[in-house]
C-alpha cells in the first residue's frame, strides 16, 4: 500500500567561496531567510586549519551590524563572531591527520567580552 502523501524534497544551496570569512555572509542570508535557525546551530567545518582566532579590534556591541562584522574578518577569524552572536553553540572541525592546530577531542572554548575594550575574547 503507498502512501498518497509524497516527501518533500528538501534542496541544501551549495556555495564555494574562496576566503572562508565570505561563507559568513551567505550563513547571515540563509539566517535571514529563516532557511537555518538564527541560534544554537551546529557548523561542521571542514579545512586544514580550525580558522578559530578572535578577530582583533572586534566591538562586541557591535555583533549583529552584518557590514561591520563582515568587515573585520579574514579567513582565520569568522567562526568565533558567530559563535559569540549565538548563531552556533557547537562546531566540529573535520581535519586531516596531519593538521595539528588542536588536538583531536573535544574542546570546550568560553567566549566573553573584556569589560575595557569591549572586545571579544576566547
Amino acid at each position: 500500500m503507498e502512501s498518497s502523501s509524497k516527501k518533500k524534497k528538501i534542496s541544501i544551496p551549495v556555495i564555494i567561496v574562496e576566503d572562508h570569512n565570505e561563507v559568513l555572509y551567505h550563513i547571515y542570508r540563509a539566517i535571514g531567510s529563516k532557511k537555518i535557525s538564527f541560534e544554537n546551530g551546529l557548523m561542521i567545518h571542514f579545512d586544514s586549519h580550525p580558522d578559530l582566532v578572535v578577530p582583533k579590534h572586534l566591538d562586541a556591541d557591535r555583533i549583529f551590524e552584518k557590514d561591520y562584522v563582515l568587515n573585520c574578518l579574514s579567513i582565520e577569524n569568522w567562526i568565533i563572531p558567530a559563535v559569540y552572536a549565538g548563531h552556533f553553540n557547537t562546531v566540529v572541525w573535520m581535519k586531516p591527520v596531519w593538521a595539528s592546530q588542536l588536538d583531536d577531542g573535544l574542546h570546550n572554548f568560553k567566549i566573553g567580552v573584556e569589560k575595557t575594550s569591549k572586545e571579544i575574547k576566547k
